[in-house]
């Protein structure tokens, strides 16, 4: 399913997280694979405690840190694409009005 802004993006709960000197670790229960995420990474994690389209992590993300919308955008879509990829977060299923 391709990501759009309207796309809504939530955790997968096959990964457990916990935060080691600063750093957002996290390991994949079922596959044995555990990565890092940087700051940015790591409050779009934080922030998806509940389902959100990648609309709305992108206004957070331009409220919590210095970045253009545009560049944020940008850098959203890829971060989102890479994590569904890696089964991290998972793209919701959304009716439309008429289905």
């Amino acid at each position: 399913m391709p990501l759009t802004l309207q796309s809504t993006i939530s955790r997968s709960p096959d990964y457990v997280t916990n935060e080691i000197d600063g750093d957002l670790v996290m390991m994949s229960i079922s596959e044995e694979a555990f990565f890092g995420l940087n700051a940015v990474g790591a409050a779009i994690w934080d922030f998806l405690a509940e389902p959100a389209s990648i609309e709305t992590i992108i206004s957070h993300i331009v409220d919590h840190f210095e970045v253009s919308e545009q560049q944020c955008q940008a850098d959203v879509l890829r971060f989102v694409d890479e994590m569904v990829n890696k089964k991290t977060l998972l793209i919701n299923e959304q009716s439309t009005p008429g289905n």
